[in-house]
């Protein structure tokens, strides 16, 4: 029978690969416990809309933008958001969520927005393709 240190010593490299995905996990744990959760349902979105006032941006090209964007959602494309981030600076104590089509976008506005000093900048998991999946409702420029 093979003792424990035994074990260790000749399967070393899955004792290293365990301890890396558990150092990894945890860390992922303690980030968002003490940062918050940086990606939102819709749901939580919500929540933080009507409880928190929080602004949504949507970082969407015009075109998409308008097609349907969420109800007073403020628009400055991705491709502009360095140039005209500062625009966001009088929102700073309140939180942020940035929506994109599917969230890919809104992932790197988000770094962004962090560089510029915004603290509570969050992300609508799935976009505004999650935001219509869930009934939301949606308001069109005319």
């Amino acid at each position: 029978m093979e003792t424990l240190s035994g074990f260790i010593t000749h399967e070393w490299a899955l004792w290293a690969a365990f301890f890396v995905i558990l150092a990894l996990l945890v860390g992922l744990e303690l980030k968002e416990y003490f940062l918050g959760p940086s990606r939102l349902t819709p749901q939580q979105a919500t929540q933080l809309i009507n409880r928190e006032n929080a602004i949504v941006l949507d970082v969407r090209e015009m075109s998409s933008f308008a097609k349907g964007h969420i109800i007073d959602a403020i628009h400055i494309p991705f491709s502009q958001l360095e140039a005209k981030g500062t625009e966001l600076d009088k929102y700073k104590e309140r939180p942020i969520i940035v929506v994109c089509e599917n969230d890919r976008q809104a992932g790197m506005a988000s770094k962004v927005l962090r560089k510029q000093g915004l603290k509570q900048v969050f992300s609508i998991q799935g976009g505004i393709n999650a935001w219509q999946s869930a009934s939301l409702p949606l308001r069109k420029v005319s």
